[in-house]
Order: C-alpha cells, then sequence, then structure tokens
C-alpha cells in the first residue's frame, strides 16, 4: 500500500488509537486517511489475536 506525503501531523489519531488498546477497549486498530483518492496517513496498531499475540494486518479481517 503506497501512502502519500502529506504536510498534516496524524500523531493525535495515533496517540488516540494507542489510548483505546492501552485501555483494553480495542485489541487493534487500523485507521486510514484519503485525500483526493490517495491515501495520506494508515497505522496498523494492536493485535488481530491478543491470546495469541497475532499483529494485526493489512489482511486481518474482522469479525465479531
Amino acid at each position: 500500500m503506497e501512502v502519500m506525503q502529506s504536510p498534516f501531523d496524524f500523531s493525535a489519531v495515533h496517540e488516540r488509537m494507542a489510548y483505546y488498546l492501552d485501555q483494553n477497549i480495542l485489541a487493534g486498530t487500523a485507521s486510514v486517511v484519503i485525500k483526493d483518492d490517495r491515501i495520506v496517513d494508515f497505522q496498523l496498531q494492536g493485535y488481530a489475536d491478543i491470546e495469541k499475540q497475532v499483529p494485526i494486518a493489512e489482511d486481518t479481517i474482522d469479525r465479531k
């Protein structure tokens, strides 16, 4: 996945997603920002499977 450079700082988004992980609200997060049909920010954090310590990946499927 190609992420284009952006003049914007998305660290607040990344920090908030980390908060949800730290508070055990979510096991893993995926955030993406798209501008003009281009990805300008993309980040994965946490686990797809906490018990097995499997990190979340680009191809992780979320099932409830």
